[in-house]
Order: structure tokens, then C-alpha cells, then sequence
């Protein structure tokens, strides 16, 4: 299926690794522009070098998320450099505790840092969808949103950002911007959280496995499919959705 994403420029927010690379690698698939940011300098020069060996047309700069000045910064300036069509915001500080720290990295990135960059996202958005008629935003969450496993602060900040999706996108609906999330459950890539959990607790890993009625754990690449299909103008009416993407892990019903 041609998603339409050919010659769109697209944002990526955390696409140095993980699901965040694989997003902007199945972007790029798809013929798309391609802008990322991430936090960590050497892997996005790393990422740019390898990604543009391969003839890919991929930008991408060091940017603090929990910096929203920086963060605007760097949207005005991709958007000089060509418009932005789509964003994909995949983000997270992963404050797995509950401490006064985790809460307030919790706070400052995942709820601060992405009302920020959506805020700054919007009139470029907007303007495309006035030239081309559609335009997305899509968050990457976790089922954690709406199933509580462990007493942290990172499933209530994702819950918040949900919340906000889902009233954004009725406000931005007229406008012909859509604004959607994905949920993952548990996925597993090299560096990921399961996969040091398997290195430090094989038990730990394997509860948890077993947890899952497929028998495994989603991989980078098939969060990346379902974000950037709801991403692209072939689901240009579905906007204001949370779409889990756990394998059946979670149990609940969505009416």
C-alpha cells in the first residue's frame, strides 16, 4: 500500500534509537523527508552518517525535549527548511520509580516537553494541511496509560499526554490536523528496558514473557508500522485515537 508519505517531511522526536529510529527508517521507506532530534549527539551523527550512506534525505540534530525553547528552535528551523507534514513524537524520560526525581523528569519531558513541542508544531502543521489537506501528529505512549502495573511516575505523564491528545484532536480537527497515539506494550529491541532486564534477571524477563498470549514481545519495527500509518494520509479520518499495539497483553475493553 503507497502511504502518500512520498516527499512529505516528516519530524521525528527521538529518533536516534529504538522505536524512534525505526520510525524513521520505515519514514524514509516510505520516500518521506526526514527530520529527527534526540538528546544524544555522537548517536545522531552516527544515525545521520549511516542513514545518508544508504541515499536517504535525513536531517537530524542534537535537541534536549525537556528544553522547550531549544525544542521550538529546532521545529521553526526544519520548518524553514521545508514545511512540516507530519510529527511523531517518541519521547520519553522512562521515570520508572516514584521518587521526587522521577516525577519531576516525568514532568519536565514527557508532559512538559511534549505539550511544548506540539504547542510549537501547530501553525506548521496547520499550514500544511491547508496546501496538501492533511497533516498528523503521532505520540508513542505505553498500554501503561491505561492499565497500572507498578506504583511510577511514567504511565500517569503518559496518561496526561493522552488526555491532551484526545481533546487536541477535537480542537484541531477542523483544521484538517489529526493528532493520534500509539500505546505499546512490552517491546524488545538491543538497549531496550526488556532487554536488560533479560541480561540482569532472566526471571524477572521470563514472568513477564509469559505474560504475553503471543509468547513474545513486540519489536521496534512493529510499533514503527502502526505510527506511521496513522501518521500518513491514508488514515486521514482517524484522528483522536489510542491504538494498543501489546499482543494482547492488556485486558482492557474499549468501548
Amino acid at each position: 500500500m503507497d502511504l502518500q508519505l512520498n516527499a512529505k517531511h516528516a519530524l521525528v522526536f527521538g529518533g536516534s534509537r529504538g522505536i524512534g529510529l525505526a520510525i524513521v527508517e520505515a519514514l524514509i521507506a516510505e520516500g518521506a523527508r526526514v527530520s529527527f532530534c534526540a538528546r544524544n549527539p555522537d548517536e545522531v551523527a552516527l544515525t545521520v552518517r549511516r542513514l545518508q550512506a544508504q541515499g536517504a534525505d535525513v536531517h537530524g540534530a542534537a535537541v534536549d525535549f525537556s528544553d522547550r525553547a531549544a525544542t521550538a528552535d529546532w521545529i521553526s528551523a526544519r520548518a524553514e527548511a521545508g514545511g512540516v507534514d507530519v510529527a511523531i513524537l517518541c519521547v520519553s524520560s522512562l521515570a520508572l520509580g516514584a521518587t521526587d526525581e522521577d516525577w519531576h523528569k516525568a514532568i519536565t519531558t514527557d508532559i512538559n516537553g511534549a505539550v511544548g513541542a506540539i504547542h510549537a508544531l501547530r501553525p506548521h502543521l496547520a499550514h500544511s494541511a491547508s496546501r496538501h489537506g492533511d497533516a498528523a501528529i503521532v505520540q508513542i505512549s505505553t498500554t501503561a496509560v491505561c492499565e497500572t502495573v507498578v506504583t511510577a511516575a511514567y504511565g500517569p505523564a503518559k496518561a496526561a499526554i493522552a488526555h491532551y491528545c484526545k481533546a487536541l484532536a477535537r480542537e484541531l480537527g477542523a483544521q484538517k490536523v489529526r493528532i493520534n497515539t500509539v500505546s505499546p506494550g512490552m517491546v524488545y529491541f538491543e538497549g531496550s528496558f526488556w532487554h536488560k532486564v533479560e541480561q540482569a534477571s532472566p526471571e524477572r524477563f521470563a514472568i513477564a514473557l509469559g505474560r504475553n498470549p503471543t509468547g513474545r514481545m513486540a519489536s521496534a519495527d512493529e510499533v514503527a508500522t502502526a505510527a506511521v500509518f496513522l501518521a500518513s494520509p491514508r488514515s486521514n479520518y482517524t484522528t483522536g485515537a489510542n491504538l494498543t499495539v501489546d499482543g494482547a497483553l492488556t485486558q482492557m475493553v474499549h468501548f
